[in-house]
Parts: C-alpha cells; structure tokens; sequence
C-alpha cells in the first residue's frame, strides 16, 4: 500500500465510506421488511384473530342467557322468539370462525380450532335437544338435563374459549415483543453503523492525509536534495571528463600493445593445434593396432585351450589302451593255464597265449610311453596358456592404456582448438575495446557540455520544489529556507590535492560521497556502478 497513488488512496477511502453506507442502507431496509412483516402478521391476523375469538366466547355467554330464559318461561311465543334470537347467535358464531379459519398460519392454531369446531358441533346438539325438551313443556325434565348434560358441557366450551382467548392473547404479546425487539435492533445497528461509518470516515480521512503530506514532503526532500547533488555533480562531471578522456587515450595505447600481444599468442596457439592434431591420428593409429593385437592374441588364446582339451581326450584314449592291454595280459595268463590243463592237446593253444601276452605287454609298454609323452605335452600346453593369459593381460593393458592416451590427447587437441578460437575472440573483444575507448574520449568532451545544462535543469528543480513545498506547508518561510539548507553543501567542489592521485571515476564516487547524497535504489544514482 505504501507505492498507491493518490488516486488509489482516495478511491479507496471513498469505496470504504461507500460500502459502510451500503451495508448500513441493506441492513436497515432488511430490518424494515422484517419489522412490517411482523406487524402485518399482528394486525392483520394475531389481533383480528383474537377479536373473533372473543366476539365468540361473547356471543356464547349471551346465548347462555337466552337459553336460562327458554328453560325458565312457560310463554309460546317467548320460546319462539328466543329460538329466533339463538339462531341469529350460532349464524354469528359460525362466520367468526369462518373468518378466524382464514388467519390460521401455524399446525397448534389449526389443532386448537379443529378442537373447537368439534366443541361446537357437540355443544349445538347438547342446547338443541334442551330446546326440544323445554320447547316440549316439559320443564322439569329441561331443567334436569340441563344441570345434568348442558351446564357441564357449557363450563368445558367456555373455558376451551378462554383458553383459546388466551392462546391468541399470549401470540399478540410475543409478536408485539418480537416487533419491539427487532425495531430496537435495527435502530441499535444503524445508530452503530453511522457512529463506525463517521470514525472510518475520520480516521481514512485523517490517515490518507497524513501519507499523502508524509510521501508529499519526501518526495520534496528528495528532489530538494536530488537538484542540489545535481548542481554539485555537473561540475564534478566536467572535471572527470577531462581526466577520463586522458585516460582514455593511456588505455588505448596500452590496448594496442596487448592487440599485439595477442595475435603472437594467437599463432603460437594455432600452431599447437596443428601439433596436437597430428598426435591424435597417430594415437587413433596406435589404438587400432593395439586392438588388433589383442583380437589376434584372444584367438590364440582360444587355439591353446583347445589344444590342451585335445591332451585331456588323448590322455584318456592311452588309459583305456592301457586297461585293455591290462585284461588281454590276464586273458592270456588263464589261457596258458588252461592249456597246460589240457596237455599236449592245448600245447598249441599255450604258445598262441604266449604270443597274445607278448603282445599285451608291448601294447602296455608303448601306452605308458605314449601316455608319458601326451602328459608333458599336455603340461606344456599348460604352460602354454598361461604365458598366452599373461601375454593377453599385457596386451589389455596396453590396449587399455593406449585408449586412455588417445583420449588425453583427443581433449588436448580440442582444448588447443577452443583456445585457439577463444584467443581469436579476445583478439576481436580487445579491437572493439579499443574503438570504444576511442569513443569514450570523445563521449567525455560532450559530457562536459552536458554539465553545463544540468545546472540549468538543477535550477529549474528549485523552483519546481518550492511550489511542491507550498502544498504542504502553511508559509513559504520553511520553503525557502529548506531550499537553501543545502547551499553550504556546493562549497569547495574542486578537487583537493589529496584525491590527485586517484583514478577519475574514483575521485568522481568520492566527491559525490562527500556532497552527500540521499540514500536511493542503484538504478536511480547519477552515476551507476558498473
């Protein structure tokens, strides 16, 4: 809320002031059709009500008389007229309660006059058989049933009727109670209402007010101050004009000597990018030999694991020679000792045994020379393959290695080529440096011209916050006087000898320190830090 308008802050108390008076005006108007509706129902039903049931509860008690009047005389013409008049009174009694019957709004109402109704009905037939009796001339008889039947009867429908009366009664008093209630409500809230819509007027009034001369007065210092630090600044600009374009024209000198530097740099890099290329495609070259390498030693590899599995199966082939040397020896032993059994008839069959056992021991013989030479040979294919898994291993590495390399110089070579390119940049940032400073000499004459016409626009300033300051304060006096509070400030806007030495954007922060300047965002300073 502190950066609204004016506007808005108007608007908004104005919308307050209109929204209380809105809700004070829709309360009360609800209060209004509360309390008519009320009265509506008390003097259109609840009294009207209560006024038939007593013309009833009258219209009985005078019937009353004129039936005591029917048992009692002995008059033709008398009873007649009597009847006439009873007739008159029950016509009146019945449009009474045609007339109440219209008013009932509630489910106790309507019980209470059902009940009577039937009390009614009931207590007519009761005086109609006493009008029969007495009618007859039979007094006597009128009279006892008249003590015995109707009088009792009479004292329930009267005090029914009393207690009817007093239902509606008792219903106007809390209507009229409710009306009361609400009528001092209604008068409660809008008094309250228009004595809070008053305060809220007063105290949006008072507050909006006291922020709009609170920003008002601010907004004066402000720009008070703002034009005298502008007054002050437009001189230390002219001074740091000069010096800038001075030192402007040292860094653009010092800008050339760097341009040269640079492109030195640059050759040297573009001839280290050639150099690192050339180191990667003999890496690459490396690198597929050393694949290569490795591919053929894993297929030997492969080779000498199968020549070793060949040993195994051969090995095996010996030993079954072996056994089967083994049981011929033994077949030939038993037959030379069945031979002998036979005599001279098997002496033919024992040097046949003698040549089979000659030759199971040289096949013995021979296998365990063969099995002993398949055994070196199969523990030199042994060694065989593990100085191959050794080899194989030395050429992972190497492999592995070579990758690595390949690698480390692949970033070297792209490492030279961004810098190459990065050093061509900086080649083309420190040219277009150089213009800039170019310009910034000639931007620091025009900057000088320019404080000429800030003092104008200062003075100007001045004037613009005097007429601000006569909004707010009661005289000029304070005006004028806020006015040239900061005239000392202006004094000794030189440089003093102690700021020679600083650079000029230096000296230039330093002097507008030293005028003082009002505390403001970094967007809105003279002067912006870069």
């Amino acid at each position: 809320m502190s950066t609204w308008t004016i506007q808005k802050r108007i608007s908004l108390g104005f919308a307050i002031l209109t929204s209380l008076t809105a809700i004070i005006g829709i309360v009360g108007i609800v209060a209004v059709n509360l309390i008519e509706r009320e009265n509506e129902a008390l003097l259109g039903k609840d009294m009207p009500g209560t006024v038939l049931i007593l013309r009833v509860k009258d219209q009985i008690s005078q019937g009353y008389a004129y039936i005591e009047r029917h048992v009692r005389t002995e008059d033709k013409e008398a009873m007649a007229e009597i009847d006439k008049l009873y007739l008159e009174i029950y016509k009146n009694v019945v449009g009474y309660l045609g007339e109440y019957e219209n008013m009932i709004t509630d489910a106790e109402d309507r019980r209470m006059y059902d009940d009577l109704n039937k009390r009614t009905v009931d207590y007519g037939k009761t005086r109609a058989r006493l009008f029969e009796l007495s009618s007859s001339g039979d007094k006597k008889a009128a009279s006892a049933f008249m003590d015995s039947n109707f009088l009792p009867m009479y004292g329930n429908y009267k005090s029914f009727l009393d207690e009817y009366v007093k239902f509606n009664t008792d219903r106007c008093d809390n209507r009229g109670e409710l009306v009361r209630v609400r009528t001092a409500e209604a008068s409660t809230f809008v008094l309250v209402g228009m004595l809070g819509a008053m305060c809220v007027s007063i105290l949006s009034c008072t507050m909006i007010g006291r922020r709009i001369t609170k920003i008002l007065r601010h907004a004066i210092q402000t720009i008070n101050e703002g034009s005298q630090q502008v007054a002050a600044a437009s001189t230390q600009v002219s001074s740091a004009s000069n010096m800038l374009a001075e030192g402007a024209s040292e860094q653009a000198a010092s800008l050339e000597e760097t341009s040269s530097s640079l492109e030195e740099m640059s050759s040297m890099t573009a001839s280290n990018a050639q150099s690192a290329a050339k180191a990667k495609a003999l890496a690459n070259q490396m690198r597929a030999t050393a694949d290569e390498s490795a591919e053929q030693m894993q297929q030997m590899q492969k080779a000498m694991d199968a020549i070793k599995a060949s040993s195994a199966g051969i090995s095996q082939i010996i030993k079954t020679i072996d056994e089967i040397a083994f049981q011929t020896n033994i077949l030939a032993l038993n037959a030379a000792v069945e031979a002998a059994r036979a005599g001279e008839a098997g002496a033919g069959f024992a040097i046949v045994a003698d040549e089979v056992r000659n030759l199971a021991q040289r096949s013995a013989q021979s296998a365990k020379e063969t099995s002993e030479k398949i055994e070196g040979a199969v523990r030199n294919s042994d060694q065989g393959v593990q100085l191959s898994a050794c080899v194989a291993g030395s050429l992972d590495s190497i492999v592995s290695k070579a990758r690595d390399m390949d690698h480390l110089v692949s970033e070297i070579a792209t490492a030279t080529s961004e810098q190459d390119r990065g050093i061509s940049q900086l080649s083309l940032a420190v040219a277009e440096m150089d213009k800039v400073t170019q310009s910034n000499a000639s931007n620091a004459e025009e900057t000088a011209s320019a404080s000429e016409e800030l003092n104008s626009h200062a003075d100007a300033l001045r004037d613009t916050v005097g007429e601000l300051l006569s909004l707010v304060q009661k005289s000029s006096e304070r005006s004028v006087a806020m006015l040239d509070s900061g005239s000392s400030r202006l004094v000794g806007i030189g440089p003093s000898p102690r700021q020679m030495h600083l650079s000029p954007r230096e000296m230039l922060e330093q002097r507008m320190r030293e005028v003082d300047f009002p505390a403001k965002p970094e967007k809105e300073r003279l002067l912006p830090r870069r």
